[in-house]
């Protein structure tokens, strides 16, 4: 059984620095993860922008959320968008 995995950048794309450099944390867990579990067990996706058409086509069985302490809210209203 594969798990869907989506990882959600909550960058301000108005900020040039946040939207020049990619998460690369997101890369880190996504590489372990297959290190650990092989090429076959998980479907990424990585989403920053347009997230609830996201969560809605790609129907994510874990959620996992980045980013920086200026982002804190608007990361919050990704989780509770992914709740649902």
């Amino acid at each position: 059984m594969t798990t869907r995995l989506m990882f959600i950048n909550a960058s301000d794309a108005a900020r040039s620095v946040e939207a020049f450099h990619a998460p690369l944390g997101l890369g880190y867990l996504a590489s372990a993860l297959r290190g650990a579990f092989g090429q076959t067990h998980f479907e990424f996706t990585v989403v920053d922008n347009d997230v609830e058409a996201e969560i809605c086509s790609f129907k994510p069985d874990i959620v996992a959320i980045t980013a920086v302490s200026g982002n804190f809210n608007r990361a919050s209203e990704y989780a509770k968008i992914a709740k649902l």
